[in-house]
């Protein structure tokens, strides 16, 4: 294989795994790499520079709006939700991440939850966060 389809097709690997495969991520990653590339080839290189303004361009699209309402205290909340990962966390977990205790979470939480940045998928969890 030539060294520039070598070069393309790592390019195309990291939008890939950038975009996690979701269609309006593709497109927003594959209009800034086309706008960036020089001389007719995309290279790894223009895809780890579109990254970082992408990143910041989807976030603020999709929760920009959401964000702006909340008080200082729900976004520190919400964002500690969201950097323990996937799946269920109890909300010990959480109020230990963050050094303080559950007691102190339930009224950010109702609140979260009224502004829909948290939800209650099933019975004690909300949003990921198993309630123990």
């Amino acid at each position: 294989m030539p060294s520039s389809w070598r070069s393309r097709t790592r390019a195309l690997d990291l939008l890939v795994q950038e975009s996690a495969g979701y269609p309006f991520f593709v497109q927003k990653y594959a209009s800034a790499v086309w706008n960036e590339h020089r001389n007719g080839k995309i290279t790894r290189h223009d895809a780890e520079a579109t990254i970082p303004g992408v990143r910041k361009l989807v976030e603020k699209t999709l929760y920009g709006g959401a964000f702006a309402g909340l008080t200082a205290r729900e976004i520190v909340v919400a964002l500690a939700v969201a950097n323990l990962g996937p799946g269920a966390h109890a909300i010990g977990v959480v109020a230990k991440s963050l050094g303080t205790t559950s007691d102190t979470l339930g009224s950010i939480r109702s609140n979260l939850i009224k502004k829909d940045i948290l939800f209650v998928p099933s019975i004690a969890t909300f949003s990921g966060i198993a309630m123990t």
